[in-house]
């Protein structure tokens, strides 16, 4: 090999490194580039709950969203970004129905989960829990886009809600269900009388000073049974140490049967 191969050889290496480092010195920037039109190129569409991840210039779209035409629009906006490749589809279309959600009440918080068919909806949701009290509503609700059917009786159901100590209003397609705690027996008749008024509603509710009681009945079952296990286990330690002193006195028997053979023979 001439001494010109290798100089042009050495130099295509050392071009070839810096061009290696330059890229790696600018990949962050080029990821953070390609992150920001892709969030931006898919904003007007909404990601429920899936999201961008940028690995190099390849771009990723994972989790969950309401229906398969927002899937399709997601991944048709992130492949016309400018510079960027794939995108890879990581995305799982929701089955969840547009009536389907669950408000959970707490001492100090409502608990909001599922789906619903608009964000007007959800709002129209948001704004009745709020009204309900001081609690902080923690909403984590996915728009599916489908028609729902539970607006008519949603209002007076939160209504009634609000008036228990703790429960839970859970809309599916089973239909609409209140469960919880009633704080006194007057709440307990205001429930007995909405199981009346709304037939097709489902209605669990039990008073407080009820569970109370079942509660003190179910201590004293538990240490009832508690009591009995402690005597059982007394009468099979004494039915041991009976086996156990007869085995002895059997052996006894045996020793002395032998020793008056023996003095016989």
């Amino acid at each position: 090999m001439s001494l010109k191969q290798i100089l042009l050889g050495s130099s295509a290496l050392a071009m070839t490194l810096l061009l290696v480092a330059g890229l790696k010195h600018k990949l962050p920037a080029i990821e953070e580039d390609i992150l920001a039109r892709t969030q931006d190129a898919v904003k007007g569409i909404g990601l429920d709950s899936a999201e961008v991840q940028v690995d190099g210039r390849y771009v990723s779209l994972k989790g969950v969203v309401a229906h398969q035409a927002r899937h399709d629009a997601l991944l048709e906006a992130a492949d016309g970004v400018y510079g960027a490749l794939g995108p890879k589809n990581r995305l799982t279309v929701s089955t969840a129905r547009a009536d389907h959600f669950s408000a959970v009440l707490t001492a100090d918080a409502i608990n909001l989960t599922g789906s619903v068919a608009t964000e007007r909806a959800r709002d129209k949701l948001v704004a009745a829990l709020e009204n309900m009290g001081p609690r902080t509503v923690n909403e984590r609700l996915i728009i599916t886009g489908l028609t729902p059917d539970w607006q008519a009786e949603i209002e007076p159901a939160m209504a009634e809600l609000g008036a228990l100590e703790s429960g839970q209003l859970l809309v599916s397609e089973d239909g609409l269900m209140i469960s919880g705690i009633a704080g006194d027996a007057e709440t307990m008749e205001r429930f007995a009388s909405l199981s009346e008024d709304q037939p097709d509603w489902r209605i669990n509710v039990g008073e407080k000073s009820r569970r109370a009681e079942f509660e003190s009945q179910i201590a004293g079952l538990t240490d009832e049974i508690a009591t009995r296990d402690s005597a059982v286990a007394d009468l099979q330690n004494q039915v041991q140490s009976g086996e156990e002193r007869a085995t002895a006195l059997k052996a006894e028997f045996d020793a002395q049967t032998d020793m008056l053979a023996a003095i016989n023979m």
